[in-house]
């Protein structure tokens, strides 16, 4: 396997830094990554990714744009917005299929990109649900 790190950049300038976890073999699967967890940098679910990447998937962790010192300064829906960004990279890296994982925090916003119906995005798998999402401002 194999670690990339990667910086993408929004529309609107945001930086989304991350790494990028790919298998010895090629596959067509990916599996993408919503770190949760107040302040979370992508790093706290190397393991996960390294694991499925070990399986034969490829993976991928990116910060959103409200991690770290920036939480409570972006609007959840951007962040949620974010999420395409990551799906679209995978794309162009020849996903075909696509699981969103999110764990914490990152559930509520696996949740909000499920419903936009990306066709690339074949399921969600949510770890650790969040017990009072309005904690969160989120609606």
């Amino acid at each position: 396997m194999t670690v990339e790190m990667v910086r993408i950049s929004t529309e609107d300038h945001a930086r989304l830094d991350g790494a990028l976890w790919s298998p010895a073999t090629g596959t067509r699967i990916a599996v993408f990554l919503i770190p949760g967890g107040l302040r979370s940098e992508f790093f706290t679910m190397s393991e996960w990714a390294e694991m499925f990447s070990a399986a034969g998937y490829t993976a991928l962790l990116l910060n959103q744009r409200d991690h770290g010192a920036n939480y409570g300064l972006v609007t959840f829906g951007v962040t949620c917005d974010d999420i395409r960004y990551g799906v679209d990279f995978l794309q162009g890296r020849g996903a075909q299929r696509i699981i969103l994982l999110g764990r914490s925090y990152g559930t509520a916003l696996v949740s909000c990109f499920l419903l936009k119906h990306h066709p690339l995005v074949k399921a969600g798998i949510l770890y650790a649900p969040l017990r009072n999402i309005h904690q969160y401002d989120v609606d």
